[in-house]
């Protein structure tokens, strides 16, 4: 069975990657890449039996740096919302 994992990372470099952040996930910038995704996870799903889809690590550890842990909660309620 097929694996994703979408990180949206990373949350320690210097210079951060535009887009995708957690923040703007949670501000809701990006929904219409997020609801086109997973309207392609559903046709995938019905097509060929599903896949595991994961986004964070494990919830309780401290791997990451940067404004993750401020960030992360209304991220990952927004998209929960969705």
């Amino acid at each position: 069975m097929p694996f994703v994992y979408g990180h949206p990372g990373p949350f320690d470099l210097s210079t951060p990657i535009p887009g995708f952040s957690p923040k703007e996930i949670a501000q809701g910038q990006h929904d219409g890449y997020i609801k086109r995704f997973a309207q392609g996870a559903t046709d995938f799903g019905k097509k060929y039996g599903g896949f595991f889809f994961t986004t964070f690590p494990e919830m309780n550890g401290k791997w990451f740096h940067g404004d993750e842990s401020e960030c992360r909660s209304g991220m990952e309620a927004h998209l929960a919302n969705i």
